[in-house]
């Protein structure tokens, strides 16, 4: 074992590695990026939306650490494209307020998709037993995790 803040570290660098040798390996989500015309920030934007619901472009470039005016060419986009609705602030008419709409839940399901099946491609080869090793540890890990969140 190792001492104390190092151990988070450690595991940290192997979830690395162990997501850089099951993600991607069919191109499938990049597919789905390209198919769409969507960038990484993009997609990460609209799963925030779907998670917290209804952001302000102020709130999002805060939560990104990204510039205002990134963030509102990006919505611009998304917009665009059909994925996320805008309107004013009614507190403030000043600000937007941004919402996914029902084709972002649709492509973000897509995604969701996609990474489950270049990840269960990924560990396909693992023995059954440190599966089932994994998939236990993984289930502890929700649920432990839905208790502090």
């Amino acid at each position: 074992m190792m001492p104390g803040n190092k151990m988070p570290i450690a595991i940290g660098e192997r979830l690395v590695e162990v997501v850089n040798r099951i993600s991607h390996r069919e191109g499938k989500v990049l597919a789905l990026m390209n198919e769409y015309s969507v960038t990484l920030p993009q997609v990460l934007i609209l799963k925030r939306l779907e998670t917290e619901g209804d952001l302000t472009l102020s709130k999002i470039a805060e939560n990104f650490k990204m510039s205002l005016s990134s963030v509102s060419q990006m919505i611009d986009r998304l917009h665009f494209q059909g994925f996320v609705e805008r309107r004013e602030n009614p507190g403030d008419r000043r600000q937007k307020i941004v919402r996914a709409t029902p084709k972002s839940r649709i492509l973000l399901k897509r995604f969701h998709r996609a990474r489950a099946e270049e990840y269960a491609m990924g560990i396909s080869k693992l023995t059954p037993g440190l599966l089932s090793d994994l998939d236990r540890i993984l289930k502890r890990m929700i649920d432990e995790w839905e208790k502090i969140l």
